[in-house]
């Protein structure tokens, strides 16, 4: 009788114990960090400030008003990203794919672009972005459509990359 309820308690206590790890390991922000892969996840509003985040899938993610400061995504697959609102200032997106992204309303002040893959670029929606000495990608882009960066004091043709101040 005694070994039953001692047996009964040890399970009940270590199923206790272990439902906090359990929660810990849904945290989408942990799995990302562990996993570098969260591909199509929703990480709207979240706050990924200054981590490093390079070569990170996060295709088809949304990340609608998350804030990016300072944060690496150096080589990060970002293709079809949503990316509305997000605050991408000083993030360094080295070598990133940015083909298809939506960075409608994206403040990308000082973030660095340079090398960003960006083959489908007439995709990406850089509406009301905000650009001030940002880096763009360096080389070309390939893409039948026009492309045109709106910023509230001018309009540039994407054609030609580079520094934007």
């Amino acid at each position: 009788m005694k070994t039953t309820i001692l047996a009964t308690i040890s399970v009940l206590t270590s199923l206790c114990l272990t439902s906090p790890l359990v929660a810990q390991t849904d945290d989408p922000v942990q799995r990302l960090i562990s996993t570098k892969e969260c591909a199509g996840c929703d990480l709207s509003g979240m706050n990924l400030n200054g981590l490093d985040l390079g070569a990170v899938n996060l295709s088809g993610a949304d990340l609608s008003d998350a804030s990016l400061k300072n944060t690496i995504l150096v080589g990060a697959n970002l293709r079809g990203a949503i990316l509305r609102g997000a605050n991408l200032k000083q993030a360094m997106l080295t070598g990133a794919d940015i083909s298809g992204a939506d960075l409608t309303y994206a403040d990308l002040t000082e973030a660095n672009l340079f090398r960003a893959k960006a083959n489908e670029l007439g995709g990406t929606d850089f509406t009301n972005a905000i650009f001030s000495n940002t880096m763009m990608p360096n080389g070309n882009i390939r893409n039948p459509k026009p492309i045109v960066i709106s910023t509230p004091e001018n309009v540039i043709p994407a054609e030609s990359p580079g520094k934007i101040e």
